[in-house]
């Protein structure tokens, strides 16, 4: 199961609270996207919300930190964690960065 962060990024979506209910319950999300840390693969990325529609992506251990109405406003939020991450620690390890900023395992 998905997990939400606390410190959610948001990059143009206008009702957040719309959004992460249908995110929730499983309900389309045209053009949609999601930051998300995946705790199998150690990796950050970001991909349709529509994905999260299937019953198996619904299952894995993803870690959603960002929001975006469209793939151009996550590839902005990409770039400013990634900046982020590089002000903050001195290199530019997103994994790293959230895993410390989140808590995360």
């Amino acid at each position: 199961m998905f997990t939400i962060s606390k410190q959610l990024l948001n990059g143009g979506v206008k009702d957040e609270k719309r959004f992460l209910r249908r995110l929730r319950t499983g309900a389309g999300l045209p053009g949609g996207q999601v930051l998300f840390y995946d705790a199998d693969a150690d990796v950050v990325a970001f991909m349709s919300a529509d994905i999260l529609m299937q019953k198996i992506q619904r299952r894995m251990p993803y870690h959603i930190f960002g929001i975006a109405k469209n793939s151009g406003e996550a590839k902005e939020l990409m770039r400013a964690l990634t900046e982020e991450a590089l002000a903050q620690t001195g290199t530019p390890d997103v994994v790293a960065y959230l895993k410390a900023r989140e808590g995360l395992a």
